[in-house]
């Protein structure tokens, strides 16, 4: 967290800067700094410390934006973030990643700094096809996946369809058809849905709910998370709704089929303190998984990627790195 500290105060004392500078030139209109500025700065650079890069790509009506970066002949990983989060969830562990392997990370549908057109289809079978059609247009014929709640159950679901071209999976506190349900996953089926923010002061509550051992964020630009976050809940509650819908026209035994059906090697990396899927999730997975691999990291929530970073990049270089 050191390295983050280090990070984020440069840009917080470049925007006050410009705020007192501002106040000289205009003594009758004192000067707020642009949170929502500098929280995009923040992201910059920590797009920029882990070796990432910003670009887009025009597939299947969606301008999709990803970060990329890492060695052009490496290994590629592809990383898959969660709901109501976007491609910035992995900066920090992107950070370990970058020096060997090549580092895709797509803002999925809805999220972040993909655009999507006026009629948009937010199924997971969807986003599959989407997906499907990234490593398609970059030319990748072989790949590893990644993906983290919503983005595991994604990854999965690609892994299933596409075994030829996926050379392992990880499974990071994944969504999923699973026969244990949580109190968080009962009250989601209920309509009471903890992970999305409606107003001032939900952020805190989500976060509290959601992760374990929290990151550090200044409050002023948590308070432009939560503003953004609540600008899309309408975007997000369609999200919820189409992958509620499609959950209902699958059962559990079809998602142990999918299960079964891998063939590659599997990581299944757990916080020991998900509140969301709930460790006893982890038997169902390796009981139904031929080849996987489980590490429980204590004192983690459900998003290891954000609370332990470095940690959860040293789990997954040395799965990657094992015959």
């Amino acid at each position: 967290m050191k390295i983050f500290y280090q990070l984020l105060l440069p840009v917080l004392l470049l925007g006050l800067s410009a705020c007192q500078t501002t106040a000289k030139s205009t003594a009758d209109k004192p000067c707020a700094p642009d949170y929502s500025a500098l929280f995009d700065s923040v992201m910059q650079q920590e797009r920029t410390w882990a070796g990432l890069h910003s670009k887009t790509i025009k597939l299947r009506g969606v301008k999709l934006a990803y970060s990329e970066g890492g060695p052009a002949d490496g290994e590629v990983l592809v990383l898959l973030h969660g709901f109501t989060g976007d491609r910035n969830n992995w900066n920090r562990m992107a950070k370990y990643l970058t020096g060997q392997y090549r580092v895709l990370i797509p803002d999925l549908p809805g999220h972040g700094d993909t655009k999507v057109g006026p009629e948009p289809d937010y199924s997971l079978s969807e986003m599959s096809q989407l997906m499907k059609a990234f490593v398609d247009a970059l030319g990748l014929e072989r790949y590893h996946i990644a993906g983290n709640s919503m983005g595991g159950g994604l990854a999965l679901q690609w892994a299933a369809f596409r075994p030829q071209q996926v050379v392992s999976l990880a499974l990071i506190d994944s969504a999923g058809l699973y026969e244990h349900e949580g109190e968080v996953i009962q009250q989601m089926k209920q309509g009471n849905n903890q992970l999305l923010i409606r107003q001032v002061g939900d952020m805190h509550k989500m976060i509290d709910m959601a992760m374990a051992d929290k990151p550090f964020l200044p409050r002023e630009l948590l308070a432009v998370m939560e503003q953004r976050q609540i600008a899309r809940y309408p975007t997000y509650q369609r999200i919820v709704d189409d992958l509620l819908d499609t959950q209902q026209r699958m059962s559990t035994a079809t998602f142990h089929m999918a299960l079964k059906s891998l063939r590659m090697p599997v990581l299944i990396l757990w916080g020991e303190q998900d509140r969301i899927f709930e460790t006893p999730v982890i038997k169902e997975l390796e009981r139904n998984i031929k080849r996987s691999t489980t590490v429980i990291m204590p004192g983690i929530g459900h998003v290891p990627i954000f609370e332990a970073p470095k940690d959860a990049a040293e789990i997954y270089r040395s799965f990657l790195a094992a015959p």
